[in-house]
């Protein structure tokens, strides 16, 4: 009788460090599941926040070729105007001879031909600018795609190391009679059974343990 209530306690010590152990699991795996939930919320923070950038510079983009357009515009419009100047002023000069009034005529389309160069000078130059500019934005955007290509890499790895972390298992061995048990993490939870059961939700039976064993366990991981 002695002998028996001793292998029965022998067995409650060995069930109860089965459940310290399996506490000391469940509390790492809450710890890597805070862990994780906090990158997965850093990982969407990240990706709106790249999505608004993205959405701005399209629509810096859009302006700055829009007014491109219109700067485009103004010089054939400047240059019309120019050649239409340029073609009275050689009228002018060629009715000068004969027309009284044609000297001061021809000195107000000049000044108006001088103006209107100016003009197109500046034109130019804002056309100069918006180029620059665009190509600038062109640089940026070849940039955030390079981001945005570098972040769906992280996001990949991220992913795997998450699935390498469900597939967590550990094995157990009796240092007395030998016997192998697995502890297996299934549906959020761990589940203790002998290693040559076929199904994971065999029980561990009495039948299965040496009546003489004390079952002292070491785990396979320390």
């Amino acid at each position: 009788m002695d002998g028996f209530l001793q292998h029965v306690r022998s067995i409650r010590k060995h069930m109860n460090e089965h459940e310290d152990r399996m506490s000391a699991l469940t509390a790492k795996q809450q710890e890597q599941r805070t862990i994780i939930h906090a990158l997965q919320d850093d990982l969407k923070r990240g990706e709106e926040l790249q999505l608004t950038k993205r959405k701005l510079l399209y629509r810096v983009i859009a302006y700055r070729v829009t007014s491109v357009f219109w700067t485009v515009a103004d010089l054939f419009y400047f240059a019309d105007i120019v050649a239409t100047t340029r073609y009275a002023v050689e009228a002018c000069m060629k009715d000068a001879a004969t027309t009284v009034g044609a000297e001061n005529h021809l000195k107000e389309l000049a000044d108006e031909h001088q103006t209107l160069m100016k003009s197109l000078e500046d034109v130019y130059s804002q056309y100069d600018e918006a180029e620059t500019e665009t190509r600038l934005l062109g640089d940026k955007l070849r940039s955030l795609l390079t981001d945005k290509a570098e972040e769906e890499e992280f996001i990949h790895s991220l992913h795997d190391r998450l699935t390498q972390l469900k597939e967590f298992f550990q094995t157990i061995n009796c240092e007395s009679c030998g016997q192998e048990y697995t502890v297996h993490y299934k549906d959020s939870d761990f589940i203790v059974r002998e290693s040559s059961a076929e199904e994971l939700d065999d029980p561990i039976t009495e039948e299965a343990r040496d009546p003489e064993c004390t079952h002292d366990v070491k785990s396979s991981m320390e």
